[in-house]
């Protein structure tokens, strides 16, 4: 059974970069999700590193911190019915080499776990999405903390 729920949403710097931002965010509405929040940042390194503090302990950690906090992200918060689940289905794998073709990161993306990896440096796959219900009620106040949800 469906149902409403939210949902966070950075485009990351390779796609602010190269200028995704409009046709990224496009794809996510035109499925049905509204934008309810939406903030170009800056963000610090402090607060990258509390966002993605479950990957703490792993190699890429430092790399990925470096690599949010050198420029700009968009931030939002998209809702609708199965939200989570839309917007990772239309994303499309972690890694865009392994993506579906027909997805933002299979379509649009550029890099590979496999190159990062090589060159030793974080993975530029365009955009971050809460993977779960719990990471989204973790995440949304973290970047949004006066949102609220709408009724």
């Amino acid at each position: 059974m469906s149902h409403s729920e939210r949902t966070l949403v950075l485009v990351k710097p390779d796609g602010v970069q190269r200028q995704l931002v409009g046709q990224i965010l496009a794809r996510l509405e035109a499925a049905n999700l509204s934008i309810t929040a939406l903030e170009l940042r800056y963000p610090e390194q402090r607060h990258v590193e509390q966002h993605y503090q479950e990957h703490q302990d792993k190699p890429f950690f430092g790399p990925l911190v470096e690599y949010l906090t050198d420029s700009p992200v968009i931030a939002a918060v998209l809702a609708g019915e199965d939200a989570i689940h839309t917007t990772r289905r239309i994303i499309g794998d972690t890694d865009p080499a392994n993506a579906d073709s027909e997805t933002i990161r299979g379509e649009l993306g550029v890099d590979s776990m496999d190159q990062a990896d090589d060159e030793g440096r974080a993975l530029r796959n365009l955009i971050h999405a809460s993977a779960d219900p719990e990471d989204a009620g973790r995440e949304i106040p973290l970047w949004f903390p006066d949102h609220e949800p709408a009724e």
